[in-house]
């Protein structure tokens, strides 16, 4: 349920990004980003993963919010 409004009644920031291929992440895992424009723990919620030899990954993230009360 609190993950439920979080997601619905607040202001999330998403992430999309691509990548080369990593086989070790998975839905609904929490991620940590540390960069110069973006920090924070985020959840991801959507995989590609290429078929073909050369082919990129994309990841859509949301941030995971402080509890509303």
């Amino acid at each position: 349920m609190e993950d439920e409004l979080n997601n619905y009644t607040s202001f999330t920031r998403s992430v999309s990004l691509t990548t080369v291929p990593l086989y070790g992440l998975d839905v609904n895992r929490k991620v940590r980003i540390n960069s110069d424009r973006l920090k924070g723990q985020f959840i991801i919620n959507r995989l590609t993963i290429p078929l073909n030899y050369n082919g990129m990954m994309s990841v859509t993230l949301n941030e995971i919010t402080d509890s509303l009360y």
